[in-house]
């Protein structure tokens, strides 16, 4: 049962705080691609796929009210909800699991030095212990704490210093479910901890130490509670298998305000560059005051780091910056089938964070096809639109244009892709034995390819017809005029029908695919350009000889029963007088004849193009 308290809720997903997974266990997301067709998203998409896989995550667990997002705020110079006991007491702000994507770490938190040029994904999770969950607080906790160790690679446990040595106040009942659940991923070599540089880094914040502790009894004491539960999971390798541990100690936030600012500074400088250079980075300060000294020193945790957590080359990243939250949503899916307690379910292989990093690539590399597929589409209809227009001319430079629309097109998957193409990411998903982002980010631009051609093969369509109806337009125009009976109709309607078809087969090479689809796709279409170039010389044969026996018939017909032409005349050396009237007469039923038979030819073509034009209306598009 789950009480109403005055926890926030985020109601904007655009903000740089908000919510992923809401207290109902509900995943919001909405830093990943579903925006990327909108102009406002557009900076913001293109900033994350800048990151490639050079991000890592960091979340922050512990019990509620003990200061995690002000701490994260602090480091990280987030704004996360912190809580206001002069206004609503001792009670749950953090609700479910926000988060924050910092593109880099920016110098003002750390002043001393250098901004770390990796991304950063920021974890605050909702505190444990809370009255406001009630009997559902165990389900909900161990969810929010697995996700946490699956796709952080550095994990913040605060706990109080006055809690140290307290079971459940310290959240070491926490840390056991972490174990466990981190030792049965590595019993299943589900990818998480599969390799030595798949540990994750978990830094034990010791707050509100007093002035007096001693720091290394503390960091003893420490460890041999984190001992004493690993041995509890029965592991045969040891704690340091899995993970790097760290302890530090922070001042009081509120008694000591300028040196809690100094030792996060310290610890945030350690986290990035080491803990040699984060005291180097203070050594002046530190310098005169021996008691600031002991601060910076404690914070920064005393197992030698010679490298920052954020600098190091190699993370725990399947997928880039951009699928993260959707292979994010697939894990927490899986965690909550998991830890629900399903009938049959195998717990230790429903949590694949290699196959969730291909699922996210399917997801987001889909999404950039389609997106590219939608900007080739809308060229595709001016393209149609400016044909209608213009229906008794050609598109010029037809297929020069379609050859930089696909061209445009593949440019934007292309870049968009980048980060699942890199060798990092392949060589991580290689290992665990499984398709490759680069495989996956492949096999989605030949569905592009493929859907491309699909699209420019209704426009050839479209294209050919416009070509077919000027062709034979031009034909139609000038064969009108000819005699069928004539001395000269066969040598005419000859270089008529000749001008014609290179008309046409001119118009058809401009039809052909554009190169770049004929390269990437295997088996492309059959041109059809000679079997359409056929069927017109058809069509203006079946003209010619039509044309040629009608204007034979109404000629006069000698004795023999054969037409009389002037040729026939000339060789016979006998020539017949004849009514004058007859000869004006054949003439002018010629001409008629022919007049009728063009007028046909013209009214056919354009019921063929209302036709067309009402099974292909010119909008709108969709």
């Amino acid at each position: 049962v789950e009480l109403p308290g005055l926890c926030v809720e985020s109601t904007d997903s655009r903000m740089k705080e908000r919510q992923l997974i809401t207290s109902s266990g509900r995943f919001v997301g909405g830093g990943g691609i579903a925006g990327v067709g909108d102009a406002g998203n557009l900076k913001s998409q293109d900033e994350l796929r800048a990151a490639g896989v050079q991000y890592h995550v960091v979340g922050v667990i512990g019990c509620q009210s003990g200061g995690k997002s002000s701490l994260l705020n602090a480091l990280f110079d987030t704004k996360f909800p912190v809580l206001d006991t002069s206004i609503n007491g001792r009670q749950r702000t953090t609700c479910g699991i926000w988060t924050a994507h910092l593109l880099q770490i920016p110098n003002c938190i750390l002043p001393q030095s250098r901004a770390s040029q990796n991304a950063l994904v920021v974890l605050d999770i909702e505190g444990t212990d809370s009255r406001e969950r009630g009997e559902g607080a165990r389900y909900f906790e161990s969810c929010t704490t697995l996700f946490a160790l699956a796709v952080c690679d550095v994990i913040l446990l605060n706990i109080w210093f006055n809690d140290l040595g307290r079971y459940q106040a310290s959240s070491f009942e926490l840390l056991e479910v972490v174990f466990a659940e981190a030792k049965r991923l590595r019993d299943s070599e589900s990818g998480i901890f599969s390799s030595r540089d798949g540990k994750a880094e978990l830094l034990i914040v010791v707050r509100d130490a007093e002035q007096d502790a001693d720091t290394q009894e503390v960091r003893n004491v420490v460890l041999s509670d984190l001992e004493q539960i690993w041995r509890r999971t029965e592991a045969v390798n040891p704690m340091s298998s899995l993970f790097n541990l760290r302890v530090v100690l922070l001042p009081h936030k509120i008694y000591l305000p300028d040196q809690f600012v100094t030792a996060v500074s310290a610890l945030g400088n350690s986290m990035l560059h080491g803990q040699a250079k984060a005291v180097s980075q203070l050594s002046k300060q530190i310098e005169s005051d021996a008691e600031l000294k002991t601060v910076v020193e404690a914070s920064v945790g005393a197992m030698p780091l010679v490298s920052g957590i954020f600098d190091q080359k190699k993370s725990r990243k399947y997928v880039p910056l951009d699928g993260f939250e959707v292979m994010a949503a697939s894990t927490w899916e899986a965690i909550q089938i998991q830890l629900g307690g399903e009938a049959g379910s195998d717990r230790a292989s429903r949590l694949d964070l290699p196959k969730f990093a291909v699922m996210a690539a399917q997801f987001q590399c889909g999404q950039y096809a389609n997106h590219a597929l939608d900007q080739a589409r809308r060229n595709l209809d001016l393209m149609k639109e400016e044909m209608f227009d213009h229906w008794d001319s050609p598109l010029p430079n037809y297929r020069k244009r379609c050859s930089e629309l696909c061209s445009a097109a593949l440019q934007v998957y292309d870049n968009c892709v980048k980060g699942y193409t890199s060798s990092e990411s392949e060589a991580q998903l290689q290992a665990d034995g499984v398709e490759s982002l680069r495989e996956t980010a492949n096999r989605k631009r030949q569905q592009l390819l493929t859907q491309l051609e699909s699209a420019l093969l209704d426009l050839r369509e479209l294209y050919v017809s416009s070509c077919r109806y000027c062709s034979q337009s031009m034909f139609d125009g000038e064969f009108g005029s000819v005699l069928g009976g004539s001395d000269q109709f066969d040598r005419v309607s000859r270089r008529i029908r000749d001008k014609a078809h290179k008309d046409f087969e001119a118009s058809l090479k401009q039809a052909k695919l554009p190169d770049v689809l004929l390269r990437g796709i295997e088996a492309s279409s059959v041109d059809t350009s000679a079997g359409e170039l056929a069927e017109f010389d058809e069509y203006m044969t079946e003209q010619i000889e039509e044309r040629q026996r009608t204007g034979a018939a109404l000629l006069p017909v000698g004795a023999d029963g054969r037409p009389i032409s002037a040729e026939s005349i000339a060789l016979s050396g006998q020539p017949k007088k004849a009514p004058w009237w007859r000869s004006v007469l054949i003439r002018g039923l010629i001409l008629a004849f022919n007049y009728w038979q063009a007028t046909r030819s013209q009214s056919d073509a354009r019921r063929q193009q209302q036709r067309f034009e009402k099974d292909h209306p010119i909008a709108p598009f969709f």
